[in-house]
């Protein structure tokens, strides 16, 4: 696989049935997303359009330009008629455009779009062919005329506010995801879903970035599609006592269901999608060049970054106050992070602490599982407290098992490493996540671990890059 850098493109990709050209790898790979269905609407008439494709990988080049406007469509095969190849391009019933075959050797349709597609329509391309004889071909069939191309088109054509060039260096992502999600960000850019599905098309000289694909820094072959499919998470909040008094004050949180990670070329920050998604040495925390513009994701923030998140520089006196990340996560909930001395109850002072805390191993990645106050372990699942084992030796949890751990309020936290400056070291080996005290002038309180040893006493200086994993108040 080439190491090239995926840079998203706004939707411009028909999406291609190919068997030999599918992959599904929802880690290593690209992953998609549902997907955008949004149309951008074209200001003009007559602007040209062309679609060629290309023997062996379907789609070489299928857009349409004016300036800088792009449009949608939804290119299909109908079983029709032999010898001239049409496409008709319509908006809803509205016939809008009509393109001809020019050359039958490097299958070249052209012609021009005769008016502006209405908002948000649903434009569709139908090809059929004109015969002397009447005569019917299957999908198959039909796409065997278009250069000798065993692939057909079936999806959704989206596009977004620059021209796209679709070559034979274009990969693509089909993404699914649950349908209660109306949006996933690659790339910085937003795309909206239409019941759980998209697809996107980026250069694969580029690198793919998405918080909800789980995708952090990764590469494609070119001419490649790469399907993801996400189904829900499986995390249920459930309480963990963080302060207690003895006289009857008590405080109760839930962790949020993933680290926080921030991308700057959107402004967005979120929760990773999976417990063990972590950024690493990946672009975005190891990124000097135009780190507030990046579409790479960060998760190892300075110290009290919560206005300033793109902050990486070495000299501590620029992190002179905490602000708290919880403040940008807008959805209706009161995010915080926790104190040094919540770190602490948690891990070693609320009742039966030691027997709720242990490090482990799930999907291969090392880190900390900690336990709800009220624990029932899921039916052939087991724990095993402790820290003075190595991750997978203590508790090894595939991704099916982790499912059913989550389920059951299990919270665990990814060993994602530190960074200094931007570089990053220890990931996988060991974490550190941010309290919101001051331990002394530039420095400040972490709560620390690696596979046999936990710690709440720990400090840093504030400039280094740490993880965070914020909590809202227990209902």
């Amino acid at each position: 696989m080439k190491a090239p850098f995926l840079k998203f493109l706004p939707i411009a990709a028909a999406v291609l049935l190919a068997t030999s050209c599918s992959k599904d790898d929802n880690d290593n790979t690209p992953a998609t997303e549902s997907g955008r269905d949004g149309v951008h609407p074209v200001y003009t008439t007559g602007i040209p359009f062309t679609i060629r494709v290309n023997t062996g990988r379907s789609l070489k080049k299928m857009a349409y330009e004016n300036g800088t406007e792009v449009g949608s469509y939804q290119p299909k095969f109908e079983q029709n008629d032999e010898d001239k190849l049409t496409m008709i391009i319509k908006d809803g019933d509205d016939v809008i455009g009509n393109l001809t075959l020019d050359d039958a050797k490097t299958a070249t349709f052209s012609g021009s779009l005769t008016q502006q597609p209405s908002s948000n329509a649903s434009l569709t391309a139908e090809i059929t062919v004109t015969p002397a004889e009447a005569k019917t071909f299957s999908d198959k069939s039909l796409a065997a005329l278009l250069a000798t191309c065993a692939h057909t088109f079936l999806g959704t054509f989206n596009y977004g506010d620059e021209n796209v060039d679709l070559t034979d260096q274009t990969s693509y992502l089909a993404i699914t995801l649950p349908t209660d999600e109306t949006t996933v960000n690659v790339n910085g850019n937003e795309c909206a879903l239409k019941n759980g599905k998209v697809w996107v098309a980026f250069n694969s000289s580029e690198k793919v970035h998405s918080a909800r694909l789980s995708l952090f820094n990764k590469q494609a072959d070119p001419g490649t599609i790469y399907t993801v499919t996400r189904g829900k998470s499986n995390f249920v909040a459930k309480e963990f006592t963080v302060a207690d008094d003895g006289k009857g004050n008590v405080k109760k949180v839930y962790f949020s269901s993933g680290n926080l990670l921030y991308q700057a070329s959107s402004q967005k920050w979120e929760f990773a999608s999976r417990q063990w998604d972590c950024v690493g040495e990946a672009d975005g925390n190891t990124t000097t060049a135009n780190r507030d513009k990046n579409v790479a994701y960060i998760d190892l923030f300075g110290w009290g970054t919560g206005s300033n998140p793109t902050l990486a520089i070495a000299n501590t006196d620029d992190y002179p106050e905490f602000v708290d990340w919880g403040k940008n996560i807008d959805d209706g909930n009161i995010w915080q992070t926790l104190s040094i001395d919540e770190w602490n109850h948690v891990i070693q002072d609320r009742e039966n602490a030691s027997d709720k805390c242990g490090v482990a191993a799930v999907a291969g990645f090392g880190g900390l599982v900690l336990l709800p106050d009220e624990w029932i372990a899921p039916d052939g699942v087991s724990f095993n407290c402790g820290v003075n084992h190595f991750f997978a030796t203590n508790n090894d949890y595939s991704f099916a098992d982790w499912q059913k751990m989550e389920k059951a309020g299990a919270v665990f936290l990814p060993a994602a490493g530190n960074r200094s400056g931007t570089s990053v070291d220890l990931c996988g080996y060991n974490g550190y996540y941010w309290s919101s005290d001051v331990l002394m002038e530039t420095f400040a309180y972490n709560m620390y671990f690696n596979s046999v040893y936990v710690s709440c006493t720990d400090g840093d200086p504030r400039s280094y890059g740490k993880s965070v994993r914020l909590v809202r108040p227990a209902l």
